[in-house]
């Protein structure tokens, strides 16, 4: 249904609602944690990258990159 959806990993009962990165747009292309957990990126299809609070279930900001990203790890600070 192209959302971003999270599981709590000990139960595998889902937490909170599936994200909707934005109403218009089709197609989370790729998904990336922050280090600390409190933050997720989903690349779409649009060319954004969504910066999405996990808990609260909101998008915090976006960035306009041009294309469909399809590896956020350098995003976020993965090496």
């Amino acid at each position: 249904d192209e959302t971003v959806r999270l599981w709590d990993a000990s139960t595998g009962a889902p937490v909170g609602s599936p994200l909707n990165v934005d109403a218009g747009v089709r197609g989370v292309r790729s998904v990336s944690f922050s280090p600390k957990g409190d933050m997720v990126a989903a690349g779409c299809h649009n060319g954004k990258i969504y910066f999405v609070d996990p808990t609260a279930g909101e998008i915090k900001s976006s960035l306009n990159v041009g294309y469909a990203p399809f590896s956020l790890d350098l995003v976020l600070g993965f090496r």
